[in-house]
């Protein structure tokens, strides 16, 4: 586990984008279906949640 000494070190970045009204549209309808479908998965709590984890899955896919 991670030191506390380190995390409480640990910098927090805000991202902020802008989406066009039909994508942003289209966000929230398959987000919402896919928590219907899963409601257990993390990523499909909100939209907010979703981007994130694309963003993760984009960065940690860029490391290999």
């Amino acid at each position: 586990m991670t030191a506390q000494k380190y995390l409480s070190q640990k910098k927090t970045v805000c991202q902020t984008f802008s989406l066009s009204p039909a994508l942003k549209e289209w966000l929230k309808r398959y987000v919402h279906v896919n928590y219907k479908k899963t409601p257990d998965e993390d990523q499909f709590k909100s939209v907010s949640a979703f981007i994130s984890s694309l963003l993760v899955k984009e960065m940690s896919q860029d490391g290999k």
